[in-house]
């Protein structure tokens, strides 16, 4: 259909010559016009009535391209003109033979499109087409472009092929329509590619197979060319450099493909796996298998413009590697078999993405062990200066991040202290943050409670209510102040606070709320209260000193409650107890810089088992207040036994009231 019923065609002939006996035809300066074509043509034919066969050449002088198409009876894309379709020059030699059949073309030069081609082919039988091809580089102008973008999906900006180059052998089968393409070596979007395509059709569409491997190229000409497949906002600095090596098979009536193995760069990692991708040139969605190669987080961060962590160590987050399985479309994705090795720790488990515009996360996650003091800013003592501590960590003000997740850590180091078996479910949305169900195990006893951050709006702050049971103090102490505990015995602690400001140590400051706590079988160290005391009193009543004792002050019991308001915990039923007094008392505890001061009464229950302190022994049963100040790891103790002196007078006076009312009523009586 279209083609026309005749064409004019003029012939113009120098030279014919025929030797019947050699069976040997000449021909010499042959010329022909058909439709604005114009050629010339040279041939010789050999054993034309044996075996025919003929050697020539042929060259095709600049003629319009649209003369060409319209020739053969094609037509250019509506988009392009005549006129910008250009000329085309063409010359080759050529070969035919009848038996067998083939016709063969050598030293091929063509210009068209811009382009410069040189090659061969040979054409065996009535269908099989081979050869080669070669396209050095040239600039890829309107007219190819438009043929080419009838022939890429839509979704495809051709406009960004600039500069092009291309060869390659190739093998047809004319009948069938299968082709394949080796040795095939190309530059397009500034990168060289290299590999094998094989095109099989098929009922709904071509099948094409093979592999590719590219040179390391730069992503601005890829991200132009494709930027319609690609999330919205990425940026080329944040692809970074790529490369790709890989099989494939596309399905273009299934509209699938299949790529794999493969190894590439983009992001600035390098990954190998395999994809299969469904609807690839509409809304494409892809599952498979991804490996990235051991990369550097920070570095990764830095890429898509977040600032760079301020870590306590600065080698955290600059190791990771990832293995996953995974399936991803325009909705989001979800990431299976999650292997996750990150400097020192090992995550396994699954994560989500819903959305990517505004993406909501959730994830079930497992670690083997973790230091997470290394991923916080330094402490206050080892911050340099002008540089950031973890007290000065800021809750944030306008964070949209939506999560919802668990975690597990079989090992977790946070604030210098050693956590076990720990669990929470992880919540995270308008702008707040939640720790719910948190447990842990540590030092011997356990955690229970829950940890919540409150960023949006005026009133920034935290809460905690937790309650930890039968905790072994020493070690604990020892990681919270990294020296030698001085003090030790089990504890068991209820904790419900709230604080407000941006940064940590704001919401200590600011912190109210209440705290239980009560702790058994231990021992105080830095001072030995029953010498303390005893030595105070001694000293007083110009007696000798006790003898020498370790500074140490076991204990049975202490416990209290406690009313937090503005950072500062106040106790009005603090009772201790050792095997020679029991202690009452109240006092302050500012939680910040962990200060103390109370006024104790200890009253004697016991003698005092140190040599020198029989001396104390009238003292049993009588109240000795004192008071204790410094902080908790630093306190000093101040006994007063001006109250034990004044009721002392006051019993001995109220005595000799006594003695004499009881001496004068005897008096009366006799």
């Amino acid at each position: 259909p279209g083609a026309k019923a005749s064409r004019n065609v003029g012939v113009r002939l120098e030279r014919l010559a025929f030797d019947r006996d050699r069976q040997r035809l000449t021909i010499e300066g042959l010329a022909t016009d058909s439709d604005g074509l114009h050629a010339t043509w040279s041939a010789e034919g050999t054993a034309l009535l044996d075996s025919p066969a003929f050697t020539g050449n042929v060259t095709l002088a600049d003629s319009r391209l649209a003369d060409l198409l319209a020739a053969l009876d094609l037509s250019p894309p509506p988009a392009v003109t005549a006129g910008e379709l250009g000329n085309v020059s063409f010359a080759a030699r050529f070969a035919y033979r009848m038996a067998p059949r083939q016709i063969q073309l050598t030293n091929v030069q063509a210009d068209v499109l811009g382009m410069h081609a040189t090659g061969e082919g040979t054409l065996a039988g009535s269908d099989e087409l081979s050869g080669l091809v070669t396209i050095p580089e040239f600039a890829a102008g309107k007219a190819f472009q438009a043929l080419l973008r009838a022939a890429v999906p839509p979704t495809v900006d051709v406009s960004a092929l600039d500069k092009l180059a291309f060869t390659a052998r190739f093998d047809t089968h004319l009948a069938t329509g299968q082709a394949t393409l080796r040795d095939l070596k190309a530059s397009v979007l500034g990168a060289t590619v290299t590999g094998e395509l094989e095109a099989i059709p098929g009922k709904t569409g071509n099948v094409f197979r093979g592999s590719v491997a590219t040179s390391r190229f730069p992503p601005e000409p890829f991200v132009k060319a494709f930027g319609k497949l690609l999330s919205d906002g990425l940026k080329a600095g944040e692809l970074g450099p790529m490369q790709l090596k890989t099989a494939f098979v596309f399905d273009s009536g299934a509209d699938t493909v299949a790529a794999g193995p493969f190894e590439a760069e983009i992001f600035g990692l390098k990954g190998s796996g395999n994809l299969t991708g469904r609807h690839v040139t509409t809304a494409a969605s892809w599952t498979g298998q991804l490996d990235v190669a051991a990369f550097s987080p920070q570095s990764l961060m830095q890429r898509f413009g977040l600032p760079k962590l301020e870590t306590s160590d600065p080698r955290a987050l600059t190791r990771a590697s990832v293995q996953t399985k995974l399936t991803v479309d325009a909705k989001g994705g979800r990431f299976e078999n999650i292997v996750l090795a990150l400097d020192d720790s090992k995550i396994t488990g699954d994560f989500t993405v819903d959305g990517f515009e505004q993406p909501k996360y959730g994830f079930a996650l497992v670690i083997d062990k973790v230091n997470a003091d290394r991923y916080l800013p330094p402490t206050e003592e080892k911050a340099k200066p002008g540089q950031s501590a973890a007290g000065d960590i800021e809750l944030p003000e306008n964070n949209t991040m939506r999560l919802d997740g668990t975690v597990q850590v079989g090992s977790l180091e946070l604030a210098n202290l050693q956590f076990a078996a720990v669990g929470s479910r992880i919540v995270i949305g308008d702008g707040n943050m939640q720790l719910d169900n948190a447990r842990a195990r540590l030092y011997g006893g356990d955690f229970a409670g829950s940890f919540g951050v409150h960023a949006k709006g005026g009133k920034p702050g935290l809460t905690l209510d937790g309650k930890a049971t039968k905790l072994d103090l020493k070690p604990l102490i020892e990681a919270l102040t990294g020296e030698p505990a001085n003090f030790s015995g089990r504890g068991d602690f209820q904790i419900e606070l709230s604080g407000t400001g941006r940064k940590i140590v704001d919401n200590l400051r600011t912190a109210g709320g209440k705290v239980s706590f009560a702790m058994r079988d231990g021992a105080i160290k830095g001072f030995n209260l029953g010498s303390t005391l005893c030595a105070a009193y001694n000293l007083k009543q110009g007696l000798p000193m006790p003898s020498g004792q370790p500074k140490e002050t076991a204990y049975q019991v202490i416990q209290g409650t406690a009313t937090v308001t503005g950072g500062v915990a106040t106790s009005k039923d603090l009772l201790g107890r050792t095997t020679f007094m029991d202690i009452t008392g109240s006092g302050t505890l500012g939680l910040a810089e962990q200060k103390l001061d109370y006024d104790v009464d200890a009253k004697l229950t016991g003698k005092i088992a140190i040599a020198g302190c029989q001396t104390m022994d009238d003292l049993i049963g009588s109240s000795i207040p004192f008071n204790i100040k410094g902080t908790v790891t630093d306190p000093s103790i101040t006994p007063d036994f001006s109250k034990i002196v004044r009721n002392r007078v006051r019993e001995e006076v109220h005595q000799r009231l006594q003695d004499k009312l009881r001496d004068r009523l005897k008096d009366l009586i006799h």
